[in-house]
């Protein structure tokens, strides 16, 4: 009786253990590295990324004519925004709950990849100069 629930109660703690690191995974940015094709890092998902994500979103000021998602350097950033973001503008009318920030090299300007509930993509220009962020924090 006693070994059924020590064997028990270490199942729930790997079962919790397990939600756990799965939980923290999703709050995690990842970096990923376009010339080295993986992920090169990820950090902690901070108060301070998110402000500054959202400040991204609330300067989106176009449409980036650009076609082709096919890029050769640079790095993106996959960023939960938590909670999610009701986002209203003359562009995006929807909920966002991750952004990829692309950042490439000068000059060409960063970019935001978003998606709307219907997984529509909208790879936009912002106004906000994330620039000075990043490498403040050697993002």
């Amino acid at each position: 009786m006693i070994k059924k629930l020590f064997i028990a109660l270490i199942l729930a703690f790997s079962i919790c253990g397990t939600m756990i690191s799965e939980a923290k995974s999703l709050t995690e940015v990842e970096v990923f590295d376009v010339s080295k094709r993986k992920v090169v890092k990820t950090i902690p998902n901070t108060d301070q990324i998110q402000k500054e994500v959202r400040l991204c979103i609330k300067s989106i000021h176009e449409l980036s004519p650009r076609a082709d998602l096919n890029f050769k350097t640079g790095m993106i950033y996959k960023i939960p925004i938590e909670p999610s973001m009701q986002v209203e503008n003359q562009l995006f009318h929807s909920l966002v709950n991750e952004v990829y920030l692309i950042i490439q090299n000068e000059p060409e300007r960063p970019l935001l990849l978003l998606f709307d509930d219907e997984n529509k993509i909208f790879l936009t220009h912002f106004k906000y100069e994330i620039r000075p962020f990043l490498l403040k924090n050697t993002l």
